[in-house]
């Protein structure tokens, strides 16, 4: 779920291969500064939901835990709708991504 989020606001192709790690990089520099602080972090979930998945550990409050900070942050992006993009990331994160193509 969490990828394939991240990937539509990238206009990724959801086949490209890419790290969790830079993929929310990416993800996050499209954002305005000033909203990251007050979104739930889609790489703390994204860390947290990997180790459990290599190393098998994690229960369910542990997945109920990040499902719950990824939905919340989609929530909150959805509420406040384009303004919580640069425009001007968004752009170049576009170009790149056509680039790569």
């Amino acid at each position: 779920m969490l990828e394939h989020y991240l990937k539509a606001k990238l206009e990724m192709p959801l086949k490209r291969q890419i790290r969790g790690d830079e993929l929310s990089e990416q993800y996050y520099a499209l954002l305005e500064p000033g909203i990251k602080g007050l979104l739930p972090s889609v790489s703390t979930a994204w860390e947290n939901l990997s180790e459990y998945l290599h190393t098998r550990t994690g229960d369910t409050k542990d997945y109920q835990k990040q499902r719950g900070d990824i939905c919340k942050h989609i929530e909150i992006v959805a509420a406040l709708g384009a303004k919580v993009f640069n425009a001007e990331a968004s752009t170049r994160a576009t170009r790149l991504q056509s680039s790569k193509e």
